[in-house]
């Protein structure tokens, strides 16, 4: 691709973040202040993006020229220099992604997307610590790993501007990512608040003597998981339905 990504945060979803990235084709640089995280993301990255050409049959020039793209730096603003795009993958407490948003955005050029991997965090909230920007910042949530796992929520805050929500999910798809945006900015989004759902249920039939949890798991990835893969839910329930689906 050629364009520059920054990754701000050098834990697991930093890291997984920094390889996918890398894979297809962006510069990448992963920014941390703390010299030990960058070390364990350095050995990761190389970990996932070995794992990630064997996913897609690729070969020991395409892993070289992959983690060749990566560099790993603590300061902040050689790391945005020039960046298309910022994912940042902080931990998550309102302040510290505040604090981050407000020196990003007082750093990165005016066009470059500053986006959160936030699970649970407003990004209505998080937006505001950035004075100069906000209409740039937006939610970006992977389903973790995110080099594996398809889904990324997009959701845009209050004073996001529409065209960073296309050009968000647009970097998305060119990424071999399926976002979807989510309307409102809501605690857990779309696919944390079903998969909280599920659990809740999960563990009420446990407590009631129903099932077991091993056998909540068997139940789970022997029947609706498969299905639920392959048509998703409104779509299940809509061929099960008939013509004309379930009324």
């Amino acid at each position: 691709m050629g364009v520059k990504v920054a990754c701000i945060g050098a834990g697991t979803v930093g890291a997984s973040w920094a390889s996918l990235f890398a894979w297809r084709g962006c510069d990448v640089a992963v920014y941390d202040p703390f010299p030990e995280a960058l070390n364990r993301a350095e050995a990761s990255i190389a970990r996932t993006v070995s794992t990630l050409s064997e996913i897609f049959s690729g070969s020991e020039d395409d892993v070289k020229s992959a983690l060749s793209r990566v560099k790993f730096t603590e300061n902040l603003e050689e790391a945005l220099k020039g960046a298309y795009y910022v994912q940042e993958s902080a931990v998550e407490k309102l302040e510290v992604k505040r604090d981050l948003f407000e020196k990003i955005d007082a750093i990165a050029e005016p066009e470059t997307i500053l986006a959160t991997s936030t699970s649970g965090l407003s990004i209505s909230e998080i937006q505001t610590a950035a004075r100069k920007h906000p209409e740039r910042c937006i939610t970006a949530h992977p389903y973790n790993p995110p080099h594996l796992i398809p889904l990324v929520e997009v959701v845009p805050g209050k004073q996001t501007d529409e065209s960073c929500t296309e050009k968000t999910v647009e970097f998305m798809e060119r990424m071999g990512k399926k976002p979807i945006v989510v309307k409102k900015d809501v605690p857990g989004m779309v696919a944390n608040r079903l998969a909280a759902a599920l659990w809740r249920e999960a563990v009420n039939l446990v407590y009631q003597g129903i099932a077991t949890p091993e056998e909540i798991d068997v139940a789970v990835k022997y029947g609706p998981g498969i299905r639920w893969a392959i048509t998703g839910v409104y779509l299940t329930y809509h061929l099960g339905g008939g013509q004309g689906g379930m009324k």
